[in-house]
């Protein structure tokens, strides 16, 4: 019911307006800061939002390649920039008084040359009277390439007293083909990534009688000599006390799986297993060597796991215990009662890590990743351009926020170029100042308005100790390149051959990637290598002494840096 309009107030009343007090600037200061907050509040929302999308986008498109490989089609390409170190980085690029890019490399003379046959050329309808003055060089390289087929005539004598003797073969000659032919085959399908069809079909267009069965063969049997370098190699740098380590996916028996890489800058290790968990790296570390023990060191490894007081209480009344047979293995199990999948991991993590260290691998062993899960064991250290890659992948909602991320990127780099000074001339003055500017960058005493980047620098910091290695250990490397590089070869062939078929082809794959990207890391010709050991010429040593003598002069490298950061704290 309205009120009569005599009761109604006269908006015109002076009286009235005077009384009318109109808001104060701090009213008006609070209600900005307030919407400010609300608007900050909802660019994170957003922010966060368009980062859930954004992996929902890339999961939707690994189903979608998954589809397209069920139904026999091709996937999405993926064709990432190339950009290894970051914008600005000058890793890749020139340096000072460097005319050479990246993946350029300076004309060098022809010197070293041997040549197996020297023509003189003499000018046409020379005049009586000349002189011989000197002979100009003018030297062509050729390769000679053709069948060169050789039959043995075994002779067989008999002897007085009725018996017979016979010839014996070259002790190279294993099998009907040459050492030559079998290196020929093994670069190709090794270093070259040539396909099984491609080669026979070159050996045959040279007249070569082989079948695609023998080729097999060739590539995958009687390579037991091979298989043992191999293992050398990864013991030899095991003993180093500094590997790094990546995982790339490859296909064997039409499945997925994965490509473990562990290397430095002396060697490559590659193994192919179905899985990529802890268990299965300690394992490839083992180098099949099915051991478990159970002594202080596995206590000390189970102490800093959840959910392993049962295990600890049960193994620390059988201290020594070792366990190296399927037998032995049911009765421990047996006596220990029932384990869940969780303590069931626990125990063999801890059984394949005291064993390791156990057989020489130092307790202190640097392994350097890309921060997987599985690969956090002894002393951890991470690549500072994986987690850089994280701030790449956010996703700004506002233009400010693209801001403040590109400030915290540029700081990373600069930081980044800092420790790779470091890394050259270590002192302990830098190590102090490094350690500062690492924690006022990735914990500020004001923190950003932002909780989207707040957040992602939280998680960076969380991993301080792991990504400030190198500021303790200047050997340790800042990225994980070596690793990649040394899958990408591995992950370019089983795209291009589809992957391998049978377990030997598998160790063959595996073993010969290996030995290959040693070579080259070593800088040893791989083809050299190869008619060595096929010759049994013994000129070239053993990878794994030749690693191991090459790892003396960087641990007397390692030392002196320790020492100069000792005597620049002094």
């Amino acid at each position: 019911m309205n009120q009569p309009s005599d009761l109604q107030p006269n908006k015109n009343d002076p009286s009235i307006k005077s009384q009318i007090v109109p808001p104060s600037d701090d009213f008006w200061h609070q209600q900005f800061v307030i919407l400010k907050q609300d608007y900050t509040l909802l660019l994170d929302r957003l922010s966060l939002i368009l980062q859930t999308n954004a992996a929902l986008h890339v999961e939707i498109q690994t189903l979608k390649d998954e589809i397209a490989r069920l139904k026999g089609t091709s996937p999405r390409p993926k064709l990432p920039p190339n950009c290894l170190e970051g914008k600005g980085s000058d890793s890749g690029g020139t340096k000072d008084g460097d005319i050479t890019g990246r993946g350029k490399y300076p004309r060098k003379n022809k010197t070293g040359l041997n040549f197996q046959q020297i023509v003189r050329l003499k000018p046409d309808n020379l005049p009586k009277g000349a002189k011989y003055k000197d002979a100009h060089k003018y030297d062509v390289q050729d390769i000679v390439y053709h069948a060169f087929n050789t039959r043995y005539l075994i002779e067989r004598w008999e002897l007085p007293d009725g018996t017979f003797v016979h010839g014996e073969l070259p002790s190279h000659v294993q099998g009907h083909y040459g050492a030559a032919l079998r290196a020929h085959v093994l670069q190709l399908a090794h270093a070259s990534r040539v396909t099984e069809e491609l080669i026979l079909e070159q050996l045959k267009s040279c007249k070569i009688a082989i079948s695609a069965g023998q080729l097999s063969k060739m590539l995958t049997e009687g390579h037991e000599a091979f298989h043992i370098e191999k293992e050398e190699i990864l013991k030899a740098a095991l003993e180093s006390g500094q590997i790094q380590t990546d995982d790339v996916g490859t296909r064997h028996k039409a499945k997925n799986c994965y490509t473990n890489v562990i290397c430095s800058e002396l060697f490559v290790n590659l193994s192919t297993t179905e899985s990529k968990s802890r268990i299965n790296f300690l394992t490839i570390l083992s180098q099949g060597r099915h051991e478990y023990r159970f002594n202080r060191d596995a206590l000390d490894y189970l102490k800093v796991h959840k959910g392993a007081e049962k295990l600890i209480q049960a193994l620390s009344i059988r201290d020594g215990l070792v366990i190296n047979t399927l037998e032995a293995e049911k009765a421990f199990l047996n006596e220990i009662g029932y384990l869940n999948a969780t303590e069931m991991r626990l125990m063999i993590e801890a059984g394949l890590f005291a064993s390791l260290i156990e057989h020489g691998v130092p307790r202190d062993l640097h392994i350097h990743s890309d921060d997987a899960g599985q690969f956090e064991l002894f002393k951890n250290s991470l690549c500072w351009i994986h987690e850089e890659r994280h701030y790449r992948k956010l996703v700004p909602a506002h233009p400010e926020i693209a801001t403040e991320i590109e400030k915290v990127r540029d700081g990373i780099w600069h930081f980044y170029k800092d420790l790779k000074a470091y890394k050259e001339t270590p002192t302990e003055q830098e190590r102090i100042r490094l350690s500062q500017v690492f924690d006022d960058l990735f914990k500020p005493k004001q923190p950003s308005p932002y909780q989207v980047i707040n957040n992602r620098l939280a998680l960076t910091y969380a991993k301080r100790d792991r990504l400030l290695c190198v500021l303790d250990h200047p050997e340790t490397p800042l990225h994980n390149n070596n690793s990649e590089i040394g899958g990408r070869g591995a992950k370019i062939k089983s795209k291009i051959s589809g992957g391998t078929r049978t377990d030997q082809g598998r160790r063959a794959w595996d073993t010969f990637g290996s030995l290959n990207l040693t070579c080259r890391r070593l800088g040893i010709s791989f083809y050299d290598f190869l008619m060595d050991r096929l010759l049994n010429l013994k000129k070239i040593a053993s990878l794994g002494s030749i690693i191991t003598e090459k790892i003396q002069p960087v641990a007397s490298r390692n030392l002196v840096n320790d020492l100069a950061i000792e005597l620049s704290a002094a």
